[in-house]
């Protein structure tokens, strides 16, 4: 994941970088807590089953934990700078979305492109931490990033139980997506004026066949148990939670061909 330099840096904002792009990290893991608190009303307002609002939470990291790698690797090919900003774009626009969702079945879409774009992002944070701190700081860097981490669980929960308490604007549960929207923009604009670029790495490839034989595993092995008990355990959940343990064996298969041809360097 990290890349090879080979110009130098400039790390003269190196502390200011690093307040960027762990804001990023920050607004990512509040996002994995924060809707839990909105969860009645969400279920009351989309008319939504306790599958759904389930796989509302479950989709986001399904998709980040199945395309982090790819993100990571992106971030070789294309550069750290310009993956990030794309990412929190991307990870912006979702939050919209997800804001703008009127039923069940289009938030656990907007959920799933959500997690999708945080997985171009967040690989971006390390590897720019890494970059930026290789001499005695990276200590006090990555200590700030690790408490910035744990904090998050504990702002989303705070902060989602402040946003429906206090209905802005009568929009209710959506304020805990739209909120991403001013934080997206202004993580855009501090990245896009002070974060270096950093040397690509040359002959990095992309694992899209591994990356989506795991999605679907991972869909096959977890989606029957959120909808299972909706469906009254049917002998096709059952299929289908076969098919995912197949699945996944293959993926085994695959990587080992990958890696006896040279890997994905």
């Amino acid at each position: 994941m990290h890349q090879i330099v080979s110009a130098p840096v400039d790390t003269s904002r190196r502390w200011w970088v690093l307040a960027t792009v762990v804001a990023a990290q920050f607004m990512f893991g509040v996002d994995a807590f924060i809707v839990n608190v909105a969860i009645p009303t969400i279920a009351t307002e989309l008319h939504a089953s306790a599958a759904q609002i389930e796989a509302v939470i479950a989709i986001y990291l399904i998709a980040y934990a199945t395309l982090v790698v790819t993100g990571g690797r992106l971030g070789d090919i294309y550069g750290a700078r310009n993956v990030f900003i794309a990412g929190v774009a991307g990870f912006t626009v979702t939050s919209l979305w997800c804001g703008l969702a009127q039923s069940g079945p289009e938030l656990i879409a907007a959920r799933l492109a959500q997690g999708a774009t945080a997985a171009l992002m967040v690989p971006q944070v390390l590897a720019t931490l890494h970059l930026l701190f290789a001499d005695a700081s990276r200590a006090r860097a990555f200590g700030i990033y690790g408490i910035v981490l744990g904090l998050a669980g504990a702002a989303g929960f705070l902060l989602g139980g402040i946003l429906v308490t206090l209905d802005l604007a009568g929009i209710g549960w959506r304020a805990v997506f739209f909120v991403n929207v001013p934080f997206g923009v202004a993580i855009i604009a501090a990245a896009w004026k002070i974060m270096p670029s950093f040397q690509r790495r040359a002959g990095t490839r992309l694992d899209i066949p591994g990356a989506i034989v795991l999605f679907l595993g991972l869909l096959c092995l977890i989606g029957p148990l959120l909808f299972g008990h909706d469906l009254h355990w049917s002998p096709l959940t059952w299929l289908v939670m076969a098919a995912g343990v197949g699945i996944v064996a293959a993926l085994l298969r695959l990587e080992r061909a990958i890696a006896r041809r040279g890997g994905s360097r």
